[in-house]
């Protein structure tokens, strides 16, 4: 429950903690700043200090939120009589990060309940040259109407609703002028703050707008398939990925095998570079035959790619493994399968020796092998010494 926390003295307000040094019998007579009736100070160790009414008295401070608001009110008068300036607390665009932005300073005499024209009384008021020149107002039940709204705007009042908080006049975060008021508990504000960017988000902006030029896209693969020598086979990708800067390519970037080793990188001229990389991937597939005995099937040349095309080079229905382990020999051969009831060779890309036409074997008969056109379908024949595989 909330309690009242200021009273009436010799008529000015106080804040009952002023007389907390004081013994029960040498304090003051205290009176309630909302009925005028005597109330008794409460100042022990145990409750926050506040004060009490009579058993029989009736006022509406006893109620938690007229208590609140009646509490939080004395409490921004009090601040802004021992300081000259308002000030509000102004977050960075970006972030979290705020600074003070000087509403207001000044003023001659701060008042409570003020009485203006039309019977519109601001919570506190900052007057100047016996002229209010702002409007303070605590919403903890009743927000600001728009007719004292228009009232403010018209008469060049500027002005502020302040959520009513408990935590702006007690607890560890007590709210004092000096500091300015937070942003979380400003409702609505006649001011309109200058928007601004703090250091590290400027900094983080024009990172963003550096990395903004640049991006990357793959751009060749070549799968290989190994062949362990004592069995067992995977398909093995070398793959380049370009670096744009304002869509221009400044980077290649060779990577390899499922987790993207990358092998090398190499800058402009590309064109000429990038023949450094194929001459690392020849490394790397030495290295497999040489060192490892693997058979290593290199059974496309480097392909041009998009991201999503990469998957199509895993289908081993699309792009079968051309050699077969034989349990009989213990070895890898190339050996002629079953498909669709003919019996086909295991590589199926062939080429055309004289004119390099390339073709996809789709049957062999009485020694000849049928091929299809990959574009077309169209089937021909020809002799095994007529192609080469592929």
């Amino acid at each position: 429950m909330i309690r009242p926390q200021w009273v009436l003295i010799e008529d000015e307000v106080h804040h009952v903690s002023d007389y907390a040094h004081l013994d029960p019998g040498d304090r003051p007579s205290a009176f309630c700043p909302v009925c005028k009736r005597p109330v008794t100070m409460k100042l022990g160790s145990v409750r926050v200090h506040h004060y009490a009414h009579q058993s029989d008295d009736i006022c509406a401070v006893t109620n938690s939120e007229t208590a609140l608001h009646l509490n939080l009110k004395m409490h921004i008068a009090e601040e802004l009589r021992r300081n000259k300036q308002f000030l509000l607390e102004n977050r960075c665009s970006r972030c979290f990060d705020s600074k003070p932005f000087l509403w207001v300073q000044d003023w001659d005499a701060v008042e409570v309940e003020y009485g203006l024209e039309h019977n519109f009384r601001p919570d506190v008021a900052l007057i100047k040259d016996k002229k209010t020149i702002v409007a303070i107002e605590v919403h903890v039940t009743h927000a600001v109407e728009e007719s004292k709204a228009d009232y403010f705007e018209k008469q060049g009042i500027d002005w502020i609703e302040v959520k009513g908080r408990e935590s702006l006049y007690t607890g560890d975060e007590v709210w004092q002028a000096a500091d300015p008021l937070p942003w979380y508990v400003v409702e609505r504000c006649s001011a309109e703050l200058p928007k601004w960017i703090c250091v590290d988000c400027k900094k983080r902006a024009a990172r963003e707008r550096e990395e903004s030029r640049y991006h990357f896209a793959d751009h060749a693969i070549k799968p290989v398939d190994i062949y362990w020598p004592k069995g067992g086979v995977v398909r093995y990708f070398y793959w380049i990925r370009m670096k744009y800067k304002d869509n221009k390519p400044v980077e290649a970037y060779l990577f390899a095998g499922k987790k993207a080793k990358r092998l090398g990188t190499v800058k402009p001229p590309l064109d000429k570079s990038l023949k450094v990389l194929n001459e690392t991937v020849k490394k790397s597939i030495e290295y497999f035959r040489e060192k490892l005995g693997a058979i290593v099937d290199e059974f496309v040349p480097w392909q041009l790619v998009e991201e999503k095309e990469y998957r199509q080079w895993k289908n081993t229905e699309l792009y079968p493994q051309r050699w077969v382990w034989s349990w009989e020999s213990e070895c890898w051969e190339l050996r002629f399968v079953e498909k669709d009831g003919d019996f086909v060779v295991g590589p199926y890309r062939l080429a055309k020796k004289d004119t390099g036409e390339i073709f996809y074997l789709a049957a062999i008969e009485n020694g000849e092998f049928v091929v299809a056109d990959p574009f077309t379908g169209k089937r021909q024949k020809f002799n095994q010494e007529e192609l080469k595989i592929l």
